[in-house]
């Protein structure tokens, strides 16, 4: 699945207007296939709640990155960092998977400085039909995660969204967002 994902993957970082020294935090980071597209000079806290993930995660920081990687097991729900600890926080391709979206982007958000940015890539539809709506439980069951209402999620936790745009094979969103 990680070519079907490295178009949302490059994209989210160059949304993020990064610079020398700015601290991001990267919720459900896999295996770090995505670590490669931060530009050197940044500091990056990522987490997932996987120890075989951060296993190869740490594989893939090993082959070479440019940022300074932090790997860390850690549940999203409940982030163990101060309040306003970072520049910027992304989540892709975790957001559906967590038992709670909600307040997963609420930790993110406590945990991002104001006036950051949030970006989120996740599959999307706008308006899922049967088929999705059927298939939703048994994506859950198989780890793929299920349809969530991105939009909703942002608009309730009162982030400002500042672009969306489709991204991916398998019709992923990019979604930046900024904390008033």
């Amino acid at each position: 699945m990680a070519p079907s994902f490295s178009e949302g993957h490059a994209l989210m970082y160059d949304e993020l207007n990064l610079k020398s020294g700015n601290k991001v935090l990267e919720v459900g980071v896999g295996t770090g296939i995505s670590l490669k597209h931060y530009p050197a000079n940044v500091i990056v806290d990522a987490i997932d709640a996987s120890e075989p993930m951060l296993k190869e995660a740490q594989e893939n920081i090993e082959e070479g990155v440019g940022a300074d990687i932090r790997l860390q097991c850690m549940d999203a729900h409940h982030l163990e960092f101060d309040n306003d600890s970072f520049d910027c926080s992304i989540i892709a391709h975790a957001i559906a998977v967590v038992a709670d979206p909600d307040m997963v982007l609420k930790e993110m958000i406590r945990v991002t400085k104001p006036k950051g940015r949030i970006v989120i890539v996740n599959h999307y539809k706008e308006h899922p039909g049967i088929l999705e709506r059927i298939w939703n439980p048994i994506r859950k069951r198989l780890g793929l995660g299920r349809q969530i209402d991105l939009f909703q999620i942002i608009e309730n936790n009162g982030l400002e969204l500042l672009k969306s745009k489709n991204v991916n094979r398998i019709s992923s969103k990019l979604l930046v967002c900024k904390i008033p």
